[in-house]
């Protein structure tokens, strides 16, 4: 009797410690996977010697520099664009409206994702020429508001066809910050990436 008792004990607690340990995230992302696709961009980048021309504004103070960056280096300059996979939040699910349509102003289709509900993405438009896997251009404006702060960011990516995949070719982010009891600071840092032929 002792070994089966001994037993038993063990399973319930095998058990209880089981349903203790946290399960695995198998939540599916119901809009663009933001977070993937950055990181698709990271691992082409340095891949190869490329050379990072950007241009920085901070008020009216400006900058401009050309370096080889690093993985870390161009890590940290993307970082602002993962803000965007926000929209993927379990609870924004169901929050935007998706539309497709000719875009007025190329010979593009855009994606618009808008929500008219308080979320930190106000919006995201990708533009593509036949399919989403053709993808030129991806605009998005995120938002993070309190008492004490108020930041806007606007972003875009644009991208060109490298051996049928998208490959990053220019980035932007716009941004002005608004502290209580302060000037607002406007910010504007855009880059563009130079691949070897």
């Amino acid at each position: 009797m002792k070994p089966i008792k001994l037993f038993v004990g063990v399973s319930v607690i095998a058990a209880v410690l089981s349903s203790c340990m946290p399960k695995e995230n198998t939540y599916r992302k119901p809009y663009v996977d933001f977070d993937s696709l950055i990181t698709a961009q990271l691992n082409t980048i340095t891949n190869g010697e490329v050379v990072l021309l950007k241009k920085t504004r901070l008020n009216s103070y400006e900058d401009s520099t050309a370096v080889k960056p690093d993985s870390l280096q161009l890590k940290n300059e993307l970082q602002a664009f993962r803000l965007m996979d926000d929209i993927n939040k379990p609870v924004h699910k169901g929050m935007y409206e998706v539309k497709t349509e000719e875009d007025a102003n190329s010979n593009l289709l855009v994606r618009t994702y808008t929500t008219h509900q308080p979320t930190s993405i106000i919006f995201v438009k990708l533009f593509f020429k036949h399919d989403i896997k053709e993808l030129k251009r991806i605009e998005s404006s995120w938002i993070e508001k309190n008492v004490m702060i108020h930041t806007r960011r606007d972003l875009m990516l644009e991208f060109d066809d490298h051996n049928g995949v998208p490959r990053l070719v220019h980035y932007a982010v716009a941004g002005e910050q608004k502290v209580v009891l302060s000037k607002p600071v406007s910010t504007t840092i855009e880059g563009w990436l130079k691949y070897p032929a």
